[in-house]
């Protein structure tokens, strides 16, 4: 277990959750404009979903991530690849040149120790108004074995993260949970089960139930889930 590079090995599993990935860009298709910015791209999982908006800019911080980004979207001419450290503190005033209509920051902020001076980071990014969209993962009392291992300092409930979003300046247009279902499931494996890392098999199952879970929750009022997205609009 200590030789597997748990990070790089969910990352190559989610590659392949097409249903799921698509089911998160649905949820923040409507806040996206046409000059996107996206902040910690990985290996591209999210951004595959983005790549008719007029430019598109991924960023990371990781070498290895970096290299696959620019062979994946070598082709793409409305797609720049950039390395960039959120929450460093500096760097961020070179962005403003690009006129960014949207800034997307996917499972990130977990990530990132001062979260707060990210935020703020942000909107300092954007030369004009524009939409800062943050998906993170939810609920405080989730947060186990399976954040730990994944370098999150933090999950996050939807009022304190609105309260942070503010706090940076943005006027919040929209803070939703999404996903219940997944909460239950990473309730099992990483608080009560305690794993190291999500199970092949798992992903395997919950990516044949996403269809029926977007069904489901169409039909109820979703008050908790395993994700959360919040969208913040700079005027």
């Amino acid at each position: 277990m200590d030789t597997v590079d748990i990070p790089k090995y969910t990352l190559d599993e989610m590659q392949g959750l097409r249903q799921y990935n698509a089911w998160m860009a649905e949820k923040i298709r409507p806040y996206l404009g046409r000059r996107v910015l996206e902040l910690g791209s990985g290996i591209g999982n999210f951004s595959d979903y983005f790549l008719d908006r007029d430019f598109l800019m991924v960023t990371d911080i990781t070498d290895e991530y970096l290299k696959i980004l620019q062979e994946k979207y070598a082709d793409r001419k409305n797609v720049s690849v950039s390395r960039y450290c959120l929450g460093g503190g500096s760097g961020y005033d070179s962005f403003k040149q690009f006129e960014f209509d949207t800034i997307l920051c996917s499972n990130v902020l977990e990530h990132i120790r001062d979260d707060q001076q990210a935020l703020e980071e942000m909107y300092q990014m954007f030369s004009g108004e524009g939409n800062l969209i943050l998906l993170v993962p939810a609920l405080t009392f989730l947060y186990g074995s399976l954040d730990k291992n994944l370098g999150h300092y933090r999950r996050y409930d939807k009022e304190d993260l609105v309260k942070k979003v503010e706090g940076a300046g943005f006027q919040v247009r929209a803070a939703f949970y999404f996903n219940f279902f997944g909460a239950l499931g990473w309730l099992v494996h990483s608080r009560i089960l305690k794993l190291d890392f999500i199970p092949r098999r798992t992903f395997k199952s919950a990516e044949k139930m996403i269809p029926l879970f977007k069904f489901l929750e169409g039909k109820i009022r979703v008050v908790m889930g395993q994700s959360l997205v919040v969208v913040g609009n700079k005027k």
